[in-house]
């Protein structure tokens, strides 16, 4: 595995990207890793189109409902989580 960190300047929040060809343990666990030291508690994960996301519970201003989706919706955007309401709740 390469592991390559790049330095930019006026970006607003730091972010890890991991490009792989599946995701196997070593990817997973790498995953666990950075999302314990970046944003503890966030076991959620949120999805636009084939991307996944990860950040703090305390982003999501609200969640509801649109059919059988569920939505969290932040400041700035919406995601698709594969929660229910009530297991959210």
């Amino acid at each position: 595995m390469k592991v390559r960190v790049e330095i930019q300047n006026g970006i607003d929040e730091d972010e890890a990207v991991i490009y792989c060809r599946e995701e196997g343990d070593e990817v997973r666990n790498l995953r666990r890793l950075i999302m314990e030291q970046g944003a503890p508690g966030a076991d959620i994960v949120f999805y636009q189109e084939n991307r996944e996301y990860y950040f703090p519970l305390s982003d999501v201003l609200f969640f509801e409902t649109e059919g059988e989706t569920v939505y969290a919706h932040t400041e700035d955007d919406l995601y698709r989580v594969k929660y229910r309401l009530y297991e959210l709740e």
